[in-house]
């Protein structure tokens, strides 16, 4: 038996990601994409789950629930901690952004930090 797998593969056909229009700060990046994400509507694909907790996948409304929340909460100034907390701050070295294109060609650019900042270079296509 044969199958046909033309219709089982997604193609991307949204505009691509270029350089110029991305933000020279990550975080600054990343709410841009969560704004635009929101405003196009899209209704949780699993390339826009972003988190886990709990060993359970985040749905991207969930996320940006707890993201503009959280912001709201903390936005004059420092997070507090707790006495008792010993945990770990997380400080990422890299983020990589990307946007599906046709036939896989997606754009991908990493945001490596420097001593000047974060760098950031295309990896594909």
């Amino acid at each position: 038996m044969t199958a046909d797998l033309t219709n089982l593969r997604a193609e991307f056909r949204e505009n691509g990601l270029n350089r110029s229009e991305l933000d020279n700060d990550p975080f600054k990046q990343f709410s841009l994409w969560f704004s635009q994400a929101i405003k196009s509507g899209i209704v949780e694909p699993s390339a826009m789950s972003l988190a886990t907790a709990d060993g359970k996948e985040i749905g991207i409304r969930t996320l940006i629930s707890q993201f503009e929340s959280m912001k709201n909460k903390f936005s004059k100034g420092e997070v507090p901690l707790p006495d008792f907390w010993g945990g770990y701050r997380v400080i990422p070295d890299s983020i990589e952004f990307w946007q599906g294109r046709e036939s896989r060609l997606h754009d991908r650019f990493i945001y490596q930090r420097s001593d000047n900042g974060w760098n950031i270079s295309r990896l594909s296509p």
